[in-house]
């Protein structure tokens, strides 16, 4: 029954440093005679540098900083002694739901919410923890219904789409491997006969209250070659969405054009909406859809934080 804020922002605000216009935080202050500084960790990030710098913000090595932007996640200990005036671009513990097995396990926790909010989730298991209960599972699914009993492993400590691999028989899957493993979606949503993923982009600022923003902009990528349930299954172009993987296929096809942004096997968001309404998707409906499932994987990682 929390009350949840969660509001689309475009980019002419974010970088015009205007809040939206129904935007009830803090609004920005200005004290004078105040030098503020900033602070880069595990990383260098140019865009995040020259928007400090145009927003009167000094760089400093000192421990005496305003803002600490980090590349990843940050130790505890310094959130431990933070003052009222500064602020870190993480919140402690978020790893919780952008870690693959990390998440998976905090997904498993989700009935206090009722497991029937989240049916987005496909049956998953961690390996080889888990292995007496997917293998049972699989077994049943084996008997009931042979055609759709495909699961898709992912390794635990890898990116890009490097290690992920497609089962139908146990004797494919190594055990020893601390991966996670998920029944495979054998009927996908397609665009122009190919699977895709979305990157949304997502900013909380607070916890309690509970405030998310959803970027109007982002991606969708595509997989390079054309689905279809009876091509095999080693065939990554096919299965995966992963640029660093698709980029490397003949068939890729880049597009160059910011005009043009639903064209090749990566197009903007607002492309991706554009073709949807027009093949007549309720988009109002897909977006409710879409901020609820947000809100839900936010809530599930919100005790650790």
């Amino acid at each position: 029954n929390r009350s949840v804020e969660i509001k689309p922002i475009g980019a002419s605000q974010l970088l015009n440093n205007t809040p939206p216009t129904n935007y009830t935080g803090p609004r920005s202050y200005h004290i004078d005679n105040c030098e503020m500084l900033y602070k880069l960790m595990k990383g260098d990030t140019k865009l995040v540098r020259s928007l400090l710098e145009a927003n009167q913000f000094n760089y400093t090595e000192s421990h005496e900083w305003n803002v600490l932007w980090s590349s990843s996640s940050c130790k505890s200990f310094l959130y431990e002694g933070l003052n009222e005036y500064q602020l870190i671009n993480h919140f402690p513990q978020s790893y919780e739901i952008t870690r693959k097995i990390v998440f998976a396990t905090t997904m498993q926790g989700v009935e206090k919410f009722g497991a029937s909010q989240y049916d987005f989730i496909p049956d998953t298991y961690i390996l080889p923890n888990e292995f007496s209960e997917f293998h049972a599972h699989f077994l049943k699914i084996k008997q009931t219904d042979p055609k759709r009993n495909t699961w898709i492993v992912k390794p635990a400590n890898s990116s890009r789409g490097r290690g992920i691999h497609i089962i139908e028989d146990l004797n494919d899957l190594n055990v020893d491997e601390l991966s996670i493993i998920s029944r495979y979606i054998s009927n996908p949503l397609l665009i122009n006969g190919h699977k895709f993923d979305l990157r949304v982009y997502v900013v909380i600022t607070s916890y309690e209250p509970l405030r998310i923003y959803v970027f109007k902009e982002g991606l969708a990528r595509f997989a390079s070659e054309t689905y279809s349930t009876k091509a095999a299954k080693n065939n990554k172009f096919m299965h995966l969405t992963n640029y660093s993987i698709n980029k490397k296929n003949d068939k890729f096809q880049q597009n160059d054009d910011i005009e043009n942004d639903d064209i090749g096997f990566k197009w903007s968001l607002t492309a991706f909406c554009n073709h949807l309404e027009q093949v007549g998707i309720d988009m109002e409906l897909l977006w409710s859809r879409c901020y609820d499932l947000i809100i839900k994987t936010i809530a599930c990682g919100e005790h650790y934080v």
